[in-house]
Protein backbone atom coordinates (compact mmCIF):
# COMPACT_ATOMS: atom_id res chain seq x y z
CA UNK A 1 0.00 0.00 0.00
CA UNK A 2 1.24 3.49 -0.74
CA UNK A 3 0.91 6.37 1.68
CA UNK A 4 -2.18 7.41 -0.28
CA UNK A 5 -3.86 4.07 0.42
CA UNK A 6 -3.69 2.74 -3.15
CA UNK A 7 -2.71 -0.83 -3.91
CA UNK A 8 0.43 -0.23 -5.91
CA UNK A 9 2.60 -2.39 -8.14
CA UNK A 10 5.96 -1.54 -9.68
CA UNK A 11 6.97 -3.43 -12.81
CA UNK A 12 10.16 -3.58 -14.86
CA UNK A 13 9.17 -4.16 -18.48
CA UNK A 14 10.99 -5.01 -21.69
CA UNK A 15 9.59 -5.75 -25.12
CA UNK A 16 9.63 -9.50 -24.51
CA UNK A 17 11.33 -12.38 -26.26
CA UNK A 18 10.76 -16.02 -27.09
CA UNK A 19 14.23 -16.81 -25.77
CA UNK A 20 14.36 -18.01 -22.15
CA UNK A 21 17.68 -16.20 -21.58
CA UNK A 22 16.00 -12.83 -22.15
CA UNK A 23 13.19 -13.62 -19.70
CA UNK A 24 15.67 -14.80 -17.08
CA UNK A 25 17.73 -11.63 -17.54
CA UNK A 26 14.68 -9.43 -16.99
CA UNK A 27 13.91 -11.35 -13.82
CA UNK A 28 17.48 -10.97 -12.59
CA UNK A 29 17.42 -7.22 -13.16
CA UNK A 30 14.08 -6.87 -11.36
CA UNK A 31 15.44 -8.77 -8.35
CA UNK A 32 18.59 -6.66 -8.23
CA UNK A 33 16.59 -3.45 -8.55
CA UNK A 34 14.32 -4.64 -5.73
CA UNK A 35 17.36 -5.23 -3.52
CA UNK A 36 18.96 -1.82 -4.05
CA UNK A 37 15.68 0.13 -3.86
CA UNK A 38 13.91 -1.71 -1.06
CA UNK A 39 10.83 -1.88 -3.31
CA UNK A 40 9.04 -4.98 -4.59
CA UNK A 41 9.43 -5.01 -8.35
CA UNK A 42 7.92 -7.53 -10.77
CA UNK A 43 9.52 -8.49 -14.09
CA UNK A 44 6.90 -8.29 -16.85
CA UNK A 45 7.68 -8.76 -20.55
CA UNK A 46 5.28 -6.82 -22.74
CA UNK A 47 4.84 -9.52 -25.38
CA UNK A 48 6.05 -12.84 -26.84
CA UNK A 49 7.47 -14.49 -23.70
CA UNK A 50 4.23 -16.34 -22.91
CA UNK A 51 4.87 -18.41 -26.06
CA UNK A 52 7.96 -20.06 -24.54
CA UNK A 53 7.30 -23.76 -23.77
CA UNK A 54 7.82 -24.46 -20.04
CA UNK A 55 10.37 -27.17 -20.79
CA UNK A 56 12.63 -24.63 -22.50
CA UNK A 57 13.51 -23.18 -19.12
CA UNK A 58 15.34 -26.40 -18.28
CA UNK A 59 17.11 -25.96 -14.96
CA UNK A 60 14.85 -23.07 -13.95
CA UNK A 61 11.64 -24.84 -12.87
CA UNK A 62 10.51 -21.74 -10.99
CA UNK A 63 10.21 -19.92 -14.31
CA UNK A 64 7.96 -22.21 -16.25
CA UNK A 65 4.98 -19.95 -16.89
CA UNK A 66 5.55 -16.42 -18.13
CA UNK A 67 2.78 -13.81 -17.90
CA UNK A 68 3.02 -10.93 -20.33
CA UNK A 69 1.84 -7.39 -19.69
CA UNK A 70 -1.82 -7.62 -20.80
CA UNK A 71 -2.50 -10.68 -18.63
CA UNK A 72 -0.49 -9.25 -15.73
CA UNK A 73 -2.58 -6.07 -15.73
CA UNK A 74 -5.85 -8.02 -15.93
CA UNK A 75 -4.93 -10.16 -12.94
CA UNK A 76 -3.62 -7.21 -10.94
CA UNK A 77 -6.81 -5.17 -11.46
CA UNK A 78 -8.93 -8.18 -10.48
CA UNK A 79 -6.99 -8.29 -7.20
CA UNK A 80 -7.69 -4.63 -6.46
CA UNK A 81 -4.72 -2.86 -8.08
CA UNK A 82 -5.21 0.90 -8.21
CA UNK A 83 -1.80 2.19 -9.27
CA UNK A 84 0.83 0.81 -11.63
CA UNK A 85 4.34 2.26 -11.91
CA UNK A 86 6.21 1.13 -15.00
CA UNK A 87 10.02 1.17 -15.27
CA UNK A 88 10.91 0.70 -18.94
CA UNK A 89 13.94 -1.34 -19.93
CA UNK A 90 14.14 0.55 -23.20
CA UNK A 91 16.80 2.86 -24.59
CA UNK A 92 14.32 5.21 -26.24
CA UNK A 93 10.64 5.90 -26.84
CA UNK A 94 9.71 2.97 -29.05
CA UNK A 95 6.13 2.21 -30.06
CA UNK A 96 6.00 -0.40 -27.32
CA UNK A 97 5.98 2.49 -24.84
CA UNK A 98 4.08 5.11 -26.80
CA UNK A 99 1.38 2.81 -28.21
CA UNK A 100 1.34 -0.74 -26.86
CA UNK A 101 1.27 0.06 -23.13
CA UNK A 102 -1.37 2.83 -23.23
CA UNK A 103 -3.49 0.93 -25.78
CA UNK A 104 -3.39 -2.20 -23.63
CA UNK A 105 -4.42 -0.38 -20.46
CA UNK A 106 -7.13 1.63 -22.23
CA UNK A 107 -8.57 -1.53 -23.79
CA UNK A 108 -9.03 -3.06 -20.33
CA UNK A 109 -11.05 -0.15 -18.94
CA UNK A 110 -14.47 -1.33 -20.06
CA UNK A 111 -14.12 -4.88 -18.77
CA UNK A 112 -11.65 -4.64 -15.90
CA UNK A 113 -11.83 -1.09 -14.59
CA UNK A 114 -9.82 2.11 -14.64
CA UNK A 115 -6.19 1.98 -13.58
CA UNK A 116 -3.92 4.84 -12.54
CA UNK A 117 -0.57 4.32 -14.18
CA UNK A 118 2.66 6.16 -14.84
CA UNK A 119 5.84 5.36 -16.67
CA UNK A 120 9.39 6.36 -15.79
CA UNK A 121 11.82 7.92 -18.21
CA UNK A 122 13.63 5.70 -20.71
CA UNK A 123 17.30 4.82 -20.33
CA UNK A 124 18.44 7.53 -22.75
CA UNK A 125 15.99 10.43 -22.78
CA UNK A 126 16.47 12.98 -25.53
CA UNK A 127 17.75 15.56 -26.06
CA UNK A 128 19.96 15.39 -22.96
CA UNK A 129 21.04 11.77 -23.39
CA UNK A 130 22.42 9.73 -20.51
CA UNK A 131 26.09 10.12 -19.46
CA UNK A 132 25.88 7.04 -17.21
CA UNK A 133 24.87 4.91 -20.17
CA UNK A 134 27.75 6.26 -22.24
CA UNK A 135 30.10 5.42 -19.36
CA UNK A 136 28.59 1.93 -19.21
CA UNK A 137 29.29 1.42 -22.92
CA UNK A 138 32.87 2.52 -22.40
CA UNK A 139 33.28 0.17 -19.45
CA UNK A 140 32.00 -2.70 -21.59
CA UNK A 141 34.61 -1.86 -24.20
CA UNK A 142 37.30 -1.67 -21.53
CA UNK A 143 36.49 -5.21 -20.41
CA UNK A 144 37.82 -6.41 -23.77
CA UNK A 145 41.24 -4.88 -23.20
CA UNK A 146 43.94 -7.35 -22.29
CA UNK A 147 42.36 -10.17 -24.27
CA UNK A 148 44.21 -11.84 -27.12
CA UNK A 149 42.56 -9.56 -29.67
CA UNK A 150 44.64 -6.48 -30.58
CA UNK A 151 43.44 -2.92 -30.02
CA UNK A 152 40.71 -2.15 -32.52
CA UNK A 153 41.23 -0.11 -35.64
CA UNK A 154 37.52 0.76 -35.61
CA UNK A 155 34.69 0.64 -33.07
CA UNK A 156 31.10 0.25 -34.29
CA UNK A 157 28.17 1.13 -32.05
CA UNK A 158 25.39 -1.23 -33.15
CA UNK A 159 21.69 -1.19 -32.31
CA UNK A 160 18.79 -3.24 -33.58
CA UNK A 161 17.60 -0.65 -36.08
CA UNK A 162 14.18 0.99 -36.05
CA UNK A 163 11.77 2.64 -38.49
CA UNK A 164 11.48 5.43 -35.90
CA UNK A 165 13.95 8.27 -36.25
CA UNK A 166 13.55 9.03 -32.53
CA UNK A 167 14.91 5.58 -31.63
CA UNK A 168 17.87 5.94 -33.97
CA UNK A 169 18.54 9.39 -32.49
CA UNK A 170 19.25 7.62 -29.19
CA UNK A 171 22.15 5.74 -30.78
CA UNK A 172 23.43 8.95 -32.36
CA UNK A 173 23.31 10.76 -29.01
CA UNK A 174 25.06 7.94 -27.17
CA UNK A 175 27.77 7.82 -29.83
CA UNK A 176 28.39 11.52 -29.24
CA UNK A 177 28.56 10.95 -25.47
CA UNK A 178 30.75 7.85 -25.80
CA UNK A 179 33.23 9.39 -28.23
CA UNK A 180 35.14 11.56 -25.69
CA UNK A 181 36.06 8.42 -23.72
CA UNK A 182 37.77 6.86 -26.73
CA UNK A 183 41.16 7.33 -28.32
CA UNK A 184 41.18 9.99 -31.04
CA UNK A 185 43.00 7.50 -33.25
CA UNK A 186 40.14 5.00 -33.23
CA UNK A 187 37.07 6.01 -35.25
CA UNK A 188 33.64 5.38 -33.73
CA UNK A 189 31.17 4.36 -36.42
CA UNK A 190 27.50 3.42 -36.18
CA UNK A 191 25.39 0.70 -37.76
CA UNK A 192 22.03 -1.06 -37.49
CA UNK A 193 21.60 -4.80 -37.29
CA UNK A 194 18.62 -4.46 -39.62
CA UNK A 195 16.66 -1.67 -41.29
CA UNK A 196 13.85 -1.19 -43.74
CA UNK A 197 14.63 -0.67 -47.41
CA UNK A 198 14.27 2.71 -49.05
CA UNK A 199 15.94 6.11 -48.82
CA UNK A 200 13.34 7.27 -46.30
CA UNK A 201 15.08 5.00 -43.77
CA UNK A 202 18.63 6.15 -44.50
CA UNK A 203 18.64 7.82 -41.08
CA UNK A 204 19.20 4.31 -39.66
CA UNK A 205 22.71 4.35 -41.10
CA UNK A 206 24.38 1.37 -42.77
CA UNK A 207 23.64 -2.24 -42.03
CA UNK A 208 26.29 -3.89 -39.91
CA UNK A 209 27.11 -6.55 -42.51
CA UNK A 210 27.49 -3.89 -45.24
CA UNK A 211 29.77 -1.78 -43.05
CA UNK A 212 31.94 -4.79 -42.20
CA UNK A 213 32.26 -5.59 -45.90
CA UNK A 214 33.26 -1.99 -46.62
CA UNK A 215 35.92 -1.95 -43.91
CA UNK A 216 37.35 -5.29 -45.02
CA UNK A 217 37.55 -4.17 -48.64
CA UNK A 218 39.42 -1.00 -47.66
CA UNK A 219 41.95 -2.79 -45.48
CA UNK A 220 43.57 -6.18 -45.99
CA UNK A 221 43.70 -6.62 -42.23
CA UNK A 222 41.38 -4.75 -39.88
CA UNK A 223 40.42 -5.25 -36.24
CA UNK A 224 36.86 -4.24 -35.38
CA UNK A 225 35.17 -4.01 -32.00
CA UNK A 226 31.38 -4.08 -31.82
CA UNK A 227 29.89 -1.94 -29.04
CA UNK A 228 26.57 -3.61 -28.32
CA UNK A 229 23.58 -1.34 -27.73
CA UNK A 230 21.49 -4.34 -26.69
CA UNK A 231 20.15 -5.11 -23.25
CA UNK A 232 19.55 -8.86 -23.05
CA UNK A 233 20.56 -12.07 -24.77
CA UNK A 234 17.98 -13.29 -27.23
CA UNK A 235 17.39 -13.81 -30.92
CA UNK A 236 19.56 -10.84 -31.86
CA UNK A 237 22.21 -10.50 -29.15
CA UNK A 238 24.27 -12.88 -27.09
CA UNK A 239 25.61 -16.31 -27.94
CA UNK A 240 24.15 -17.64 -31.17
CA UNK A 241 22.28 -14.40 -31.88
CA UNK A 242 22.01 -12.51 -35.15
CA UNK A 243 24.90 -10.16 -34.36
CA UNK A 244 27.24 -13.08 -33.66
CA UNK A 245 26.13 -14.75 -36.90
CA UNK A 246 26.70 -11.57 -38.93
CA UNK A 247 30.20 -11.22 -37.48
CA UNK A 248 31.08 -14.90 -38.00
CA UNK A 249 29.96 -14.77 -41.62
CA UNK A 250 31.93 -11.57 -42.23
CA UNK A 251 35.13 -13.09 -40.83
CA UNK A 252 34.67 -16.20 -42.95
CA UNK A 253 34.19 -14.01 -46.00
CA UNK A 254 37.17 -11.76 -45.18
CA UNK A 255 40.09 -13.71 -43.63
CA UNK A 256 41.87 -10.48 -42.64
CA UNK A 257 38.89 -9.23 -40.62
CA UNK A 258 38.94 -9.81 -36.87
CA UNK A 259 35.95 -8.87 -34.73
CA UNK A 260 35.37 -8.79 -31.00
CA UNK A 261 31.97 -8.11 -29.45
CA UNK A 262 31.42 -6.19 -26.22
CA UNK A 263 29.26 -7.48 -23.36
CA UNK A 264 25.59 -6.52 -23.35
CA UNK A 265 24.31 -3.45 -21.52
CA UNK A 266 22.28 -5.69 -19.22
CA UNK A 267 25.46 -7.42 -18.02
CA UNK A 268 26.91 -4.25 -16.51
CA UNK A 269 26.12 -3.37 -12.85
CA UNK A 270 25.84 0.30 -13.81
CA UNK A 271 22.50 -0.51 -15.42
CA UNK A 272 20.95 -1.18 -12.00
CA UNK A 273 22.20 2.20 -10.80
CA UNK A 274 20.61 3.85 -13.82
CA UNK A 275 17.32 2.01 -13.33
CA UNK A 276 17.36 3.00 -9.67
CA UNK A 277 17.70 6.62 -10.75
CA UNK A 278 14.57 6.22 -12.84
CA UNK A 279 12.66 4.50 -10.03
CA UNK A 280 13.53 7.23 -7.52
CA UNK A 281 11.72 9.79 -9.67
CA UNK A 282 8.51 7.73 -9.38
CA UNK A 283 8.26 6.71 -5.70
Amino acid sequence: MTEHGFKQKIVLVDNGSRRPAAVLNLGRLARQLSEVSGQSIDAVPLQHADKIPPEDFGDYPGVNTVITFPEYVKRAISKGLDELIIIPLFFGHSRALTSFIPDTINSLKTTHGTLNWSIAEVLCPLPRGEPKLARLLYDNLSILKGTNVPEPDVIILVDHGSPSRKVTDVRVKLAAQLSPYLSENIPLLQASMERRKGPEYDFCGPLLNDLLDELAHKNTRVNVTISMLFLSPGRHAGEGGDIADICDQAMQKHPGLRIQISPLVGDNPLLIELLHDRLKTMV
